[in-house]
């Protein structure tokens, strides 16, 4: 999936194969397409179409039902299925779907460890103790304290190029870090970001007070817990920040968000992104808040 290369004035729902925006990251072997997903390498395709959407989870759906003969194919595989917008996104029926949810116990241990022994943070200290009964968890927003550190999701590859205009640079960044521990009277910050090669030039801007943390499995949480584990030990990190500010239309910060509404904390310490250089007073996030 993918957007439409010439954006939109007015929404409409719409679809239509493309030619593929971005060069074809699929290697074909023995004709054959083969690519490596979150960690799986052994993943083959017969065909592989670009198919530019602007709509919803159902839109395609229904290509898929009526445009697919069963007799043919019998696997379909969607890779970036964030370009889809949920139907019932915000509704009660998603929101006890989301709130039901609970990562595994070791992801959750693997980011608590993290967090107690580099981030002074922990969920009595922070309130944010959960209940693994998610019907008897209630919540109020606010009640969350976290820990005392400020999070930062820095997206950096591909928006460079697809939203450079909605990113702020490194140095832009690093400013706008900097004011929020002066507002917050921090010092640690924690990072997660696509980028680690930019941390080293995103230090020479920040004060030399500030101390930056991250989140490097070892060898063996790599291997156990694969490329996507590790994303959901950073956004567990991210989520239990005292505040935290992210990448605008990044579905990594959307999922933070949902676990900071979801553990009660004050929306203005979680709906916040980074604003470009140019427009230090940006759009910030919807807030979708949670229903319970």
């Amino acid at each position: 999936l993918q957007p439409f290369p010439e954006g939109f004035t007015e929404w409409s729902e719409k679809m239509e194969f493309r030619p593929c925006i971005k060069s074809f990251y699929y290697q074909q072997v023995e004709g054959k397409f083969k690519y490596s997903f979150w960690g799986y390498p052994e993943v083959y395709a017969k065909n592989v179409s670009c198919l530019s959407l602007q709509g919803y989870v159902s839109d395609v759906a229904n290509l898929i039902i009526n445009d697919t003969d069963p007799t043919k194919i019998q696997s379909i595989m969607v890779d970036r299925a964030e370009v889809m917008l949920h139907n019932g996104f915000g509704s009660d029926i998603y929101w006890k779907c989301r709130r039901s949810m609970r990562y595994s116990a070791s992801i959750r241990k693997a980011a608590d460890d993290f967090r107690r022994e580099e981030l002074n943070s922990d969920d009595v200290k922070d309130k944010t103790e959960i209940l693994e009964d998610w019907t008897l968890m209630k919540v109020k927003p606010g009640q969350a304290v976290g820990g005392p550190y400020l999070a930062v999701h820095l997206r950096r590859r591909d928006f460079v190029t697809s939203r450079s205009k909605q990113i702020p640079t490194v140095k832009g960044a690093a400013e706008q870090i900097s004011k929020l521990l002066k507002m917050l009277k921090l010092e640690t910050v924690y990072l997660s970001t696509d980028a680690p090669e930019t941390v080293d030039e995103l230090k020479t801007f920040l004060n030399e007070t500030a101390v930056i943390k991250r989140f490097k499995p070892t060898d063996a949480q790599l291997q156990k817990f694969l490329d996507g584990g590790v994303a959901t030990i950073e956004q567990w990190i991210c989520a239990h920040a005292r505040y935290f500010i992210g990448t605008a239309e990044s579905t990594f910060s959307f999922r933070i968000q949902e676990d900071r509404e979801i553990l009660g904390f004050s929306h203005n310490t979680t709906f916040n992104c980074l604003c470009p250089d140019h427009n230090l007073n940006c759009e910030q996030p919807a807030k979708w808040y949670m229903k319970q």
